[in-house]
């Protein structure tokens, strides 16, 4: 499912593993493209080859494309196709990893790869290792070849013949482990892989795979450390590839959304790179196949030696009569006119042409009318168009931000619709028209756009043109918009649409001003005014939440505080929470910050810094965000002691897992959708000019880790 927007709210996908899931058969629903034809082709290249070729096994695969262009289905695929052509192949999948990758490892990969495939893996390097001690001294010649054979073929169990013929155990232990150091170059994996032939000793490195602590018996032979980090996964990941790799096992490994995988700065980030770079060269020396999907701008991130090592294949858009089989492979029919609707609306992206249908469907199903071209236009509308209302006021409160004197609705033509906002510039010299319009979907739509840039134009004076798009806006007719207006029209949405907005009213401001032929002094008293505007601006603002404010905290924090007291949670989580808690309550510097605007207000030099630092609104809706953190982590702590509650003493059953990976997830995925005007964009309490909060980023990093820090230290607990 795709994050969505619309008037009633982002649509976010909470799912954990569940995009590359098998819950269904892809090759039912699926429309076979160029991109699936050549994915497919270098999928059965890649199985063709023999030991020790290389051909398409030398290269690592990345589906690159928009969301919703089809990279999920199209992985998917090729894993379904994988698995139909080789039943023992090793098929790892991991989706939206939003946490850092040894997180990701020990809770999703090392699962899918499995205990008991791991041990069988090792009790076949432990059968080669005895099928050449196995000597015709010990059974006779014909026998000894016989054994040897059941060995190498994994019908005969290498530790029943060790204990028919009285060969040496530690003996052949110790050959088993130089046989596994020499393959993964990892002598510490290597002695715990060893380890694996002793069934007393199995369960113990498993959980070291894990990232468990070494039990005593790991530690007595040399095992002292846990793996913990991003770079003892990558390890791990890589030792699973050799040993599948010289055993002829295929191990293929899909990662959806990779680039989420690199995120971070500095070393977080280059160290990301240097172990995907490694990753791919370790599945190319084992034959194993890595692919991972991300949009365009993801290449990117990765390093030259990863690009030179991978084949990419983009999605191309669907054509009519591809979306037309779309819709047909989910037991619908239409149209060609609605086929070609749902192309141009959509630029032919699958996802938003099923999306689209669903919508227009829910439309006419109440009266039993066909799905036409012109319902698809009215879906589109209903789904990305805002009341006009809010698109109004949200355009009114940037311009009173900005300080600028303008009007509305300002009528310049007779017979034509008037003027969104009319912004005065140089004494009214010169002017910005915001002009607010519908969604513009085909030709004819921008007909009353068209009328109103005309009478801009014609009112004789210097003008810069704004056009702001409520809904949608068609990729055939943008560059007919934009010649118009003489700049990129923008999209109106919740997010982002301010910090848009701001850049282009200042990019159209210093135009007109570098065209105007004024004064400095014309241009200082412009400047002025500007910000004696933006102050009165403020200090409406601070007036009307200085009378709220409080009475909104007590209501919103009031039930949240009255239950922690009953929160049983174990210690090390506990101890997370508070430390999350403490992190998000800061409202408090902004009560004083009000306090201080009101210290003398008539000129103290107290009240006047304050307001100055007040003057952003960036600062007030940073104080909300930080209001709801707080509340989210109270939520999250109610909900984690719910479950604790109810799963009772012991571990955790796979059901009880998979739940409490979904309560953290979902915890994870709403705390990142937040505003980033909060405490991971900027300090509640606005620094002095030149200085820095301390930490305030390690505050918002800390608060995007806590769903992590919580699974593990729940996960921790139930197993001591």
């Amino acid at each position: 499912m795709m994050a969505g927007h619309g008037p009633g709210g982002p649509e976010v996908a909470v799912t954990y593993t569940l995009r590359l899931a098998d819950d269904a058969d892809p090759t039912e629903v699926t429309v076979v493209t160029p991109a699936f034809d050549s994915a497919f082709r270098f999928v059965d290249a890649y199985l063709a080859t023999g030991a020790g070729e290389l051909g398409e096994s030398g290269r690592a695969l990345a589906l690159v494309g928009d969301l919703g262009s089809g990279k999920t289905h199209l992985a998917r695929s090729l894993l379904d196709r994988i698995a139909r052509s080789r039943e023992d192949a090793i098929l790892l999948k991991l989706d939206t990893p939003h946490s850092e990758f040894g997180f990701l490892f020990r809770n999703v990969l090392l699962e899918q790869f499995g205990r008991e495939r791991l041990h069988d893996l090792v009790i076949d390097y432990y059968a080669q290792v005895t099928a050449e001690r196995i000597g015709e001294e010990e059974a006779g010649p014909e026998l000894a070849e016989e054994i040897r054979q059941g060995l190498i073929e994994g019908t005969l169990d290498p530790r029943k013949v060790v204990e028919h013929f009285h060969l040496t155990k530690g003996v052949l232990q110790d050959e088993l482990r130089r046989m596994l150091r020499h393959l993964t170059e990892h002598s510490t994996w290597a002695t715990a892989l060893a380890l694996m032939v002793m069934d007393e000793l199995a369960d113990d490195v498993w959980e070291w795979l894990g990232g468990g602590a070494p039990s005593d018996a790991l530690r007595e032979r040399g095992i002292n450390r846990r793996l913990l980090t991003s770079a003892d996964a990558y390890h791990t990941l890589s030792v699973l590839a050799f040993l599948g790799g010289r055993m002829r096992r295929r191990m293929v490994l899909v990662i959806d959304e990779f680039e989420k995988l690199l995120g971070g700065e500095g070393s977080a980030h280059e160290n990301a790179v240097n172990s995907l770079e490694e990753l791919v060269k370790v599945f190319i020396d084992s034959q194993g196949l890595l692919v991972y999907c991300g949009p365009p701008d993801s290449l990117t991130l990765v390093s030259r030696g990863t690009l030179q090592r991978t084949r990419l294949i983009t999605p191309s858009p669907f054509t009519r009569e591809q979306a037309t089989l779309l819709i047909a492979n989910r037991g619908r029919r239409v149209t060609p006119p609605v086929a070609e609707s749902l192309v141009e609306m959509t630029d032919g992206n699958p996802r938003e042409i099923l999306s689209l249908f669903r919508r227009a469907e829910a439309i006419v199903s109440p009266n039993g009318r066909p799905v036409t071209a012109g319902t698809i236009k009215e879906a589109v509308r209903q789904r990305h168009e805002f009341p006009v209302d809010q698109v109004r006021t949200t355009v009114r409160r940037l311009l009173e931000d900005s300080g600028l004197d303008f009007r509305s609705d300002v009528v310049l033509a007779a017979d034509t619709d008037p003027i969104d906002f009319w912004v005065r510039y140089a004494d009214g010299r010169a002017a910005v028209a915001v002009l607010i319009t519908r969604s513009l979907l085909s030709a004819g739509d921008d007909v009353h756009l068209e009328r109103r840039v005309a009478a801009a134009n014609a009112s004789g004076l210097p003008c810069e043109l704004i056009a702001v798009v409520n809904g949608h806006l068609t990729t055939s007719i943008r560059a007919g918009v934009s010649n118009l207006v003489g700049r990129q029209p923008i999209l109106f949405d919740v997010q982002e649409f301010g910090k848009r907005f701001r850049a282009t009213l200042e990019t159209a401001i210093r135009r007109l001003a570098a065209s105007a032929d004024e004064s400095v002094l014309d241009g200082l008293r412009e400047r002025m005014d500007r910000l004696s505007r933006q102050q009165s601006a403020t200090q409406n603002m601070i007036d009307q939440l200085h009378e709220s404010m409080a009475g909104r905290l007590a209501l919103a924090t009031g039930p949240y505080e009255a239950d922690e007291e009953v929160l049983d949670l174990p210690p090390g989580v506990a101890e997370q929470f508070d430390r999350a808690s403490a992190l998000t309550e800061s409202t408090g510097e902004l009560g004083g910050l009000l306090q201080d605007v009101f210290d003398n207000p008539a000129g103290g030099e107290r009240s006047l810094r304050a307001r100055r630092r007040l003057v952003s609104r960036e600062l007030i809706e940073a104080a909300g965000t930080t209001m709801v953190q707080r509340l989210l982590v109270q939520a999250f702590r109610t909900r984690v002691a719910q479950f604790l509650g109810y799963a009772g003493p012991g571990g955790l059953t796979p059901d009880e897992r998979e739940e409490l990976q979904a309560i953290c997830r979902t915890f994870e995925v709403t705390v990142q959708s937040l505003p980033s005007s909060g405490l991971s964009a900027a300090p509640v309490r606005a620094p002095e000019p030149g200085s820095r909060s301390p930490g305030w980023e390690d505050r918002g990093r800390a608060l995007d880790e806590l769903g992590r820090r919580v699974l593990q230290g729940v996960l921790m607990s139930a197993r001591s």
